[in-house]
């Protein structure tokens, strides 16, 4: 090869994201409807895992109410990053419908946020 058709040196690639983690992770992972409208609202398990030990040990010593108080902590922590539309559709929600949407929610994080392992 002469000087002018060398390759570049080949740059590692594994810092970038593929099409497929990019499209994934812009995704919402969990979707509710108010008032025939779709919602959307970030994965709760960042939110989970951001939680201090303390909030969590309060949480889960307050006997009856620590998951629902776990889940009103993570949806606090979530807040910024939810469509202001969606916070205010969720909050619209009768309580029950509000409260079945949060512990749908939280579920689907709270396994994999405490650690629990695969088979």
């Amino acid at each position: 090869m002469t000087a002018a058709k060398k390759r570049a040196p080949r740059q590692p690639q594994d810092h970038k994201k593929s099409a497929k983690q990019i499209a994934d992770e812009a995704k919402p992972d969990y979707r509710f409807t108010h008032e025939g409208q779709e919602y959307f609202l970030p994965h709760a398990q960042k939110y989970v895992t951001a939680t201090s030990g303390g909030a969590f040990m309060d949480a889960v010593l307050d006997e009856g109410a620590g998951e629902l108080k776990l889940a009103m902590l993570a949806l606090r922590e979530a807040q910024p990053d939810i469509n202001p539309r969606a916070f205010a559709a969720l909050r619209a929600k009768p309580l029950a419908e509000f409260l079945e949407i949060v512990g749908a929610w939280i579920e689907q994080a709270q396994g994999a946020a405490l650690g629990e392992s695969e088979g």
